[in-house]
């Protein structure tokens, strides 16, 4: 292994560490004016529910102030700390980060609005507390790397090779060929070149290995990237579209199909399809895009 090159997606580590250290506490004040603090023993849904079993409801009988607990910052640098020790087991680490200059060519194109309004990644919630400090850590101490004009994701498509592992648990990468290892679960798997496929699990996930869970994102959309899919087609539906396609032509062909049905014939729709092409698709290729990808299956 000493000649293995991990290819790590750091963003991930780093918000994971610091959010495993940062929690939400409750303080409850009754009309007439007590207040109590429930630290983090209860959820909000927990308190209200327990409360309505009392007759006693939010904004009328008491209100709820929330605040955030926070470790202090080494507890979260002592996570990342032994996380990439972990992994440096298995070759040579090479961390990568997303730029701070928003210079990722996502956000320049984003022009549909997903399920959290315009923009990629909108919505998403406030960066952790701690979370400059450990980036700054992971950069001075370990020599993480900013990608600048794609994002962390897009260096481990970019820099896989026979050499190398990319190291993640974004279910997005597993559309690169070669070895990967999923840092939290310790699994190590190999996703196919061609095609691949896309399973669904006994408990009605959706486990995507190579291009064909591309496919599968142009017809759902991303959430968590505010990725737009097409209306009504989640994970269940767009894997009976797809289960019995064999080849990238037979996928686009279907995606394509999907989207007149959906959002009509016309510009329009070519044009979405395309963009959210662009915003999917883990660059694998300097120049590649998601689009390209797409076009060059076309029959």
């Amino acid at each position: 292994m000493s000649n293995t090159i991990l290819n790590v997606e750091c963003d991930e580590i780093i918000y994971r560490a610091a959010f495993a250290v940062q929690r939400t506490g409750y303080i409850i004040t009754t009309k007439n004016g007590n207040s109590r603090d429930l630290a983090d023993r209860f959820t909000k849904t927990k308190i209200i529910k327990m409360l309505r079993e009392k007759e006693k409801e939010l904004n009328i009988h008491y209100t709820l102030e929330r605040y955030t607990i926070v470790e202090p910052v080494n507890h979260c640098l002592r996570i990342i700390r032994n996380t990439l020790r972990r992994l440096s087991a298995f070759g040579e680490l090479k961390l990568w980060l997303s730029p701070r200059d928003n210079s990722n060519f996502r956000y320049g194109i984003a022009r549909t609005a997903g399920p959290r309004g315009e923009g990629y990644k909108a919505g998403r919630p406030e960066r952790p507390e701690h979370y400059q400090a450990a980036r700054d850590y992971v950069i001075q101490k370990w020599g993480a790397i900013e990608i600048h004009g794609y994002e962390a994701d897009d260096a481990l498509g970019l820099y896989q090779d026979e050499n190398t592992i990319a190291v993640h648990i974004d279910k997005d990468i597993n559309t690169v060929p070669g070895r990967h290892i999923n840092w939290v679960t310790g699994e190590h798997y190999t996703v196919p070149t061609g095609l691949g496929n896309v399973i669904l699990t006994e408990k009605g996930k959706i486990l995507g290995r190579g291009r064909k869970f591309f496919y599968h994102q142009l017809l759902t959309g991303d959430s968590t990237d505010n990725i737009p899919g097409l209306p009504s087609i989640g994970d269940k539906t767009a894997y009976n579209i797809l289960k019995d396609c064999e080849t990238d032509e037979e996928c686009v062909n279907r995606v394509e199909g999907m989207y007149y049905d959906k959002l009509g014939m016309g510009q329009d729709t070519i044009n979405r399809l395309l963009e959210v092409a662009d915003l999917l698709w883990i660059v694998q290729d300097k120049g590649e895009t998601g689009r390209k990808i797409f076009l060059r299956s076309i029959p």
